[in-house]
């Protein structure tokens, strides 16, 4: 199961002690701080971190350059054009000068369309992990794996939000959905340094 990051099992081992690794209580509550936290990570950095497979990226057809919301990009499969809402979606071809895999840049030469005209890119891309509890995934051929300074700064956040309330988890279980809002804590500073170079500027 997907609990941010990484998957459930892992967090727990990383949250609660040994003894209570297969009490199922705390589940929910663990959860909510993983996806919680991979999220506000996301928004800092300007991204999106998990690995998707055909994901879809629209912007304004008057530009030269765009920085792909999910990288490392794998593969682009398609950019197509809209010039109207009546006329639709159609494709272009050859219109990608160059790209940088790492970095999610994409090269158009000069803006393809009108002022009000859109360009979606269809592409692969983001970070892999496994998110089974056996851990028994395989990565995908060609995907990037989640980089380990990029996962401990999801571990320390996660880890300082549930010691915030107690160590033991007693008030997280009481009020579960006190970690759907965020917005309220701050990074910790280890964390800052360690999502300075995942940054997106776009």
């Amino acid at each position: 199961m997907n609990a941010g990051l990484g998957n459930l099992i892992g967090l727990k081992q990383h949250l609660l002690p040994a003894g209570m690794l297969t009490n199922t209580d705390y589940d929910v509550q663990v959860t909510a701080i993983g996806k919680g936290v991979a999220s506000r990570l996301e928004g800092v950095c300007n991204r999106y971190f998990l690995r998707t497979v055909d994901d879809i990226y629209e912007f304004p057809s008057e530009t030269a350059q765009v920085i792909l919301p999910r990288f490392p990009v794998e593969t682009i499969t398609k950019i197509e054009q809209r010039d109207t809402t009546a006329g639709g979606w159609y494709e272009l071809i050859g219109c990608i000068l160059n790209f940088s895999q790492p970095s999610g840049w994409v090269y158009l030469g000069g803006p393809l369309g009108a002022f009000g005209s859109r360009l979606r890119i269809t592409f692969t891309g983001g970070f892999w992990w496994d998110t089974t509890e056996d851990n028994s995934g395989v990565k995908p051929t060609g995907a990037t794996l989640l980089p380990d300074d990029l996962k401990l700064a999801w571990m320390i956040q996660c880890a300082h939000l549930w010691q915030s309330k107690d160590r033991m988890g007693i008030g997280a279980s009481k009020e579960p959905n006190k970690f759907s809002a965020l917005k309220e804590y701050d990074l910790v500073p280890e964390v800052k340094d360690l999502l300075r170079d995942y940054v997106r500027f776009a």
